[in-house]
């Protein structure tokens, strides 16, 4: 009998507004995965194909520095003057590469893009930040990975549109079988739900995030102010095998 009862309620069809609501979050999850693949591709582009090319360049206007003939001072300048053009190109391409996927991420790992991306947010906006992590650096998937850097990225986002942030933290720490993030700031709160690129806004975008790796967001505001902002994931999701 309770085995035709559970066959009863698994085969209850949804409503129309459930499966609206899946289909838009399967949606969401496949546009997500594509948006971080295309930006890998590009980055990859980026490092390997356009900047061997920058190069390769910079080499060659070095040989011709030193053989170029003493009586042209028109060329040398000339010269020099494309080694500097070519040169901030590099610094933009390091700058693209770092924003489409940073580096540290697949490099170094997890914590250490958290301490890149939290000097470039809250340290150039003048925010005084304090941050702690595990001792060891996690072993994460591609998937969670990446995951956790760019909910890591909104929740920063959301900090900075809080009206008079002058001090934050972060807080990553492993409980148990779960992984948290908790970014603290002494803020006023404004607006949540702050315009991310593409659309939406980057609370939603967080919580599809960490609904692909099974987690949650919670978003508190202490009586003595500022906002805290929890999300948390389980292990068994992130860890690599």
């Amino acid at each position: 009998m309770e085995k035709l009862r559970a066959w009863r309620s698994r085969s209850v069809a949804a409503s129309p507004t459930e499966i609206r609501f899946q289909a838009g979050a399967n949606l969401i999850t496949h546009l997500q995965r594509v948006t971080e693949q295309e930006k890998g591709r590009v980055a990859n582009f980026l490092h390997d194909e356009l900047g061997a090319s920058i190069v390769a360049a910079i080499m060659d206007i070095e040989f011709a520095e030193l053989h170029i003939e003493s009586d042209g001072p028109e060329a040398l300048s000339k010269l020099s003057r494309a080694m500097h053009t070519l040169r901030a190109c590099i610094g933009m391409q390091r700058k693209l590469i770092d924003d489409l996927r940073p580096t540290l991420l697949d490099d170094v790992g997890l914590f250490a893009a958290l301490r890149w991306q939290l000097k470039n947010t809250w340290g150039g906006a003048g925010v005084v930040a304090t941050e702690k992590y595990p001792a060891v650096e996690l072993h994460l998937r591609p998937e969670a990975l990446i995951g956790l850097f760019r909910i890591a990225q909104e929740a920063l986002q959301i900090s900075l549109n809080h009206e008079s942030v002058k001090s934050a933290s972060l807080t990553v720490a492993v409980n148990h079988d779960r992984l948290s993030m908790r970014f603290v700031d002494d803020g006023v709160t404004a607006i949540v739900f702050t315009p991310v690129e593409g659309g939406g806004n980057a609370l939603t975008s967080m919580r599809n995030r960490l609904r692909i790796l099974g987690g949650r967001v919670q978003i508190t505001e202490p009586a003595g102010g500022g906002t805290i902002l929890l999300a948390t994931v389980p292990l068994s999701a992130a860890l690599a095998a």
